[in-house]
């Protein structure tokens, strides 16, 4: 599981109707519109899916750039943890 900070950057008088879109998306939590253009919002999601996520939240109309400010991801596999093995290498 990925949970990721980032600012929504809008532009052109867009960033009521982007925050909307972004409200619709059960992955994300917004945080209100900041200096009339900029949206905060966290979003949880699998790792895998994050690309995704953001690439979608591109192409909502108004939306000028994405930038990540925090991103803290956890194993979702308890598989795809390292083993031991590699952890007791020198």
């Amino acid at each position: 599981m990925a949970v990721v900070g980032f600012l929504v950057h809008t532009g052109g008088g867009r960033a009521q109707s982007a925050l909307a879109a972004l409200d619709a998306m059960p992955e994300l939590t917004t945080y209100g519109i900041h200096k009339d253009n900029v949206i905060v919002a966290v979003a949880e999601v699998a790792s895998v899916k994050l690309d995704a996520l953001l690439s979608v939240i591109k192409k909502i109309e108004g939306v000028i750039d994405v930038s990540l400010t925090s991103m803290n991801v956890e194993d979702e596999d308890p598989g795809a943890a390292l083993s031991s093995e590699i952890l007791d290498r020198p």
